[in-house]
């Protein structure tokens, strides 16, 4: 069995998937000797009550934990906070749970993090959301879908999970399930990439539509690499696409071939394996591929508005 003591200390252990976490809510020492002095107090209580906004109950205890005796830093704290999309009641939050972020500097200690989640899919309300969350309810809801705290997706999942409430999920989740999509291949999906749940249901839905109603391909595909609701399919699926069921539909592409392979490569990549190894048809696929085939050649899949989404 996974004791609790272990799961957090795998979540606050200095391993950059898991630091995060370990920054926005590490819990200091309330059996400190060290004690600040009846003015760096006083200020420090006026700031938290004054400024911040905390209850006197909340100010002081959260005072036994940090003091200062100037505004310099708690402010480049709170501001760095707000300019990332926080809301005041979640900047509260977050300074109980850890107030001695009040005297850190966030451009070299909080704003890496950030960079990190921002670089898997989140937007700044995204991250507001889960870390200002209770963490310790929503670690539990990830390690029942069955993530293990070690693995390096576990934290890319409790992310995804607490960026969106429980009525969005299960709007994405219905919005999947009527395309045939069972619940169990969600939940597959959602292990394999659990930032594909950060996507709207429009665009779920997009993805679904062209590949099912356009394509006329298996539904069960996308979910199985959960990577394709992330691209674009003006730029990415509609145009390869087109290319791949030329391909089919010639007999230049084996009919056992995998269909979601070719939305992996780079566009160079994409090219040299998909187009220009093609030498007979290679203007023909390169026209394909830059939208630009006539619609006359019965070839051309449209890209309708309802598609060309991101």
């Amino acid at each position: 069995m996974f004791h609790h003591h272990r799961l957090w200390s795998l979540l606050y252990s200095q391993t950059p998937k898991y630091h995060l976490l370990r920054t926005i809510h590490l819990s200091f020492n309330p059996f400190s000797t060290a004690t600040p002095d009846s003015s760096q107090q006083s200020f420090t209580l006026s700031y938290l009550t004054n400024t911040l906004g905390l209850s006197p109950q909340d100010a002081l205890k959260a005072s036994k934990r940090i003091s200062f005796t100037t505004p310099l830093k708690p402010n480049s704290v709170i501001t760095f906070f707000k300019t990332h999309g926080f809301s005041n009641p979640q900047i509260q939050s977050i300074i109980l749970k850890s107030p001695k972020l009040l005297s850190s500097n966030p451009t070299n200690t909080i704003l890496p993090k950030f960079q990190f989640l921002a670089s898997k899919g989140a937007s700044p309300s995204d991250i507001a959301a889960t870390v200002s969350s209770d963490l310790r309810k929503a670690v539990e809801e990830i390690k029942e879908l069955g993530f293990h705290p070690s693995k390096y997706n576990f934290c890319v999942a409790l992310f995804a999970k607490r960026a969106i409430s429980k009525s969005q999920w299960n709007a994405k989740v219905d919005a999947l399930k009527s395309w045939g999509c069972s619940e169990d291949v969600i939940l597959s999906a959602f292990k394999k990439q659990p930032n594909f749940m950060l996507r709207s249901p429009d665009k779920l839905n997009a993805v679904m539509r062209f590949w099912v109603q356009e394509l006329g391909w298996d539904p069960s595909l996308p979910l199985a690499a959960p990577d394709l609701f992330g691209f674009s399919l003006e730029k990415r699926l509609i145009p390869r696409a087109s290319v791949v069921r030329y391909l089919l539909s010639n007999g230049l592409m084996k009919k056992s071939a995998s269909l979601v392979s070719p939305f992996y490569p780079t566009d160079e990549l994409f090219l040299q394996r998909y187009v220009k190894r093609f030498k007979d048809e290679a203007s023909m696929l390169l026209k394909l591929y830059q939208g630009r085939m006539l619609a006359s050649s019965g070839a051309w899949i449209s890209c309708q508005n309802t598609f060309c989404c991101n």
